[in-house]
Order: C-alpha cells, then sequence, then structure tokens
C-alpha cells in the first residue's frame, strides 16, 4: 500500500515503488499488506522525487553517478588481492545518497540493467589500469538478479570486455542477497556459465537470508563472503562459533572465504586462525578512489 500526496514524480516512481512493496509483502511478509514509507526512511513525496530524479540521471548516461573501491586483502600476507566497486550517487536535491536508498526499488526497475552494465564498464576501464602495475588484482562487481538473468547479459559482458580490453578472468561477480530468490535451477545454469567464461563468483551476505547451505552446495561458488553482522559482532557469544563453523564448512566444499567488516585489531586477531582466505574492512582500508587505490597500492 502506497499513500500519495501530490508532488512531482510520473507512473515510472509509482510503478516501481509498488513492485517493492508487492515483492517485500511476496517474500518477506506472506503476502501481508505492505505500507511503503519511501527508501530513504522521511516520506513517500520525497522518496518518489528521489527515484524520478534517479530515473532521470540514468538516461542521461549516468550521470551524478561514479564509483569508489574497498580493498581486499590475504588474510594472511595482508596484501591487495582484489577491489569491490561501490556505487555513489550525487542527488542535486538530496545530496550524497547511499545506495540502500534507491537501490532495493531500482533492483526491480527495467533501467537497473542499464545502470549495471554502466557499472561494469566503468569498474573495468578503472581496473585495467591498475592491472598495468599489479597483473593478479581481481575485481569485483556485485550484480543483481535483474542483470543475472537478462537474456543480453553474456553478450553485453563480451562486448564491455572486448571494448575495454578487460581480462574476464580478473573479474569476480559478487551475487548480492536477492538473488537467491531467483529460481535455483536458472540460477544454477547461469553461474556456470559465467564460471566456464572464467569469471569467479561469489555469494555475497552468505549466512543471512534463505537458502544459504544449499546454495553453498549447488553453486558452488569460488568465494563467499560471510554475513558482516557476524563480523562486527564476533565478540558476542556464539558468534565466533558460527564464523569458524561457516568458514570451516566453505572450505570443505572447495570455497573460499572472505571475512568483510574488519573493523578493528581485535577482530583481526580473533579470526587469525581460521580458514579464511580474503579480508575487508575499514581496519585495513576504507572505500577510496581509483587514484588513491593506484597511489597506494600500485
Amino acid at each position: 500500500m502506497i499513500n500519495f500526496s501530490g508532488g512531482n514524480y510520473d507512473e515510472r516512481s509509482v510503478n516501481a515503488a509498488l513492485n517493492f512493496a508487492y515483492s517485500d509483502s511476496k517474500f518477506y511478509h506472506n503476502g501481508k499488506l505492505v505500507n511503503y514509507n519511501g527508501a530513504i526512511g522521511k516520506n513517500t513525496h520525497e522518496t518518489l522525487e528521489l527515484l524520478d530524479e534517479v530515473r532521470d540521471d540514468i538516461l542521461l548516461d549516468c550521470r551524478n553517478f561514479s564509483l569508489r573501491y574497498q580493498p581486499v586483502f590475504d588474510a594472511k600476507t595482508e596484501k591487495l588481492t582484489s577491489m569491490e566497486a561501490l556505487l555513489c550517487w550525487h542527488s542535486e536535491r538530496f545530496g550524497d545518497v547511499p545506495p540502500s536508498a534507491y537501490v532495493p526499488v531500482l533492483e526491480r526497475d527495467y533501467l537497473f540493467e542499464e545502470l549495471g552494465y554502466w557499472i561494469l564498464r566503468r569498474a573495468m576501464e578503472d581496473g585495467l589500469k591498475l592491472l598495468a602495475t599489479k597483473p593478479d588484482v581481481m575485481l569485483n562487481v556485485n550484480i543483481s538478479p535483474a542483470q543475472i538473468v537478462d537474456d543480453l547479459l553474456f553478450e553485453e559482458i563480451d562486448k564491455i570486455s572486448a571494448a575495454v580490453g578487460f581480462p574476464l578472468k580478473n573479474l569476480c561477480f559478487e551475487l548480492t542477497q536477492s538473488c537467491r530468490l531467483i529460481e535455483p535451477d536458472i540460477l544454477r545454469r547461469i553461474v556456470r556459465a559465467l564460471k566456464r567464461k572464467g569469471i569467479l563468483c561469489l555469494i555475497d551476505d552468505f549466512g543471512s537470508g534463505v537458502a544459504s547451505i544449499d546454495f553453498l552446495r549447488d553453486l558452488a561458488p569460488n568465494f563467499i563472503k560471510l554475513e558482516r553482522q557476524y563480523i562486527l559482532n564476533i565478540k558476542e557469544p556464539g558468534n565466533v562459533q558460527i564464523v569458524r563453523h561457516l568458514s570451516e564448512l566453505a572450505a570443505e566444499l572447495g570455497t573460499k572465504v572472505c571475512l568483510k567488516g574488519v573493523e578493528d585489531a581485535t577482530i583481526r586477531d580473533m579470526i587469525k586462525t581460521f580458514p579464511i582466505t580474503n579480508v575487508q574492512g575499514h581496519y585495513y582500508a576504507e572505500a577510496v578512489t581509483l587514484d588513491e587505490i593506484i597511489a597506494k597500492y600500485a
């Protein structure tokens, strides 16, 4: 259910908000009535205006969007192994807006595919500059449900890779949590096809949501990232055992583990003996620009 009261927004914004409410009800509330209050946490009117603005920017060649990168490090050597591309958007009205304010709605919108391919192209262009001096570094790019089931996915990947000159063996797709809502056989087939192209696949937020264990077994991803809250709260009773056992389970199944959310030295020391491959978090590095990545690590 969405309440409207004036405002300058069009049918695209209204449709996206309805799709969000419908999906939220279907997948998380057993079909019960959902009251959509707006992704930016203020009111529906402002949210719809924000969605209208973000769509306009996407249609104008993704203006006002940019990428920052958070480094990922080897858990033992603490050397740079990869960098995750993170989306930034500056709204002319709302200022810097976090992806959490609009991505959950846009993931169900046809325009998100266009934004997703812009992210992939820009990340490949940036990644190629780093590969000039660090040829083994991986580029991690988040992929949404809309993209992963897109009929043109593989055509677009080949087109962008060829145009940029970025080697697919250095690309890792991070499957967002909402990708788990895709029909399992379809997702399994697509992940296998991606891996045949040499693209690595990573399940993000493992340990949260639905069917995590099944996905680990059936998809056989190259990597998983454990749910960040387990790491942030690892000092609480039970969490350290969960992190250890999930890491051990993944390792036994041949999947490498990345722990994100390593925010301080205490967490770093607690996980040293775990069977993990990579670490990521503010203790090691914040998300920065490509120039800062190159200046520090190249």
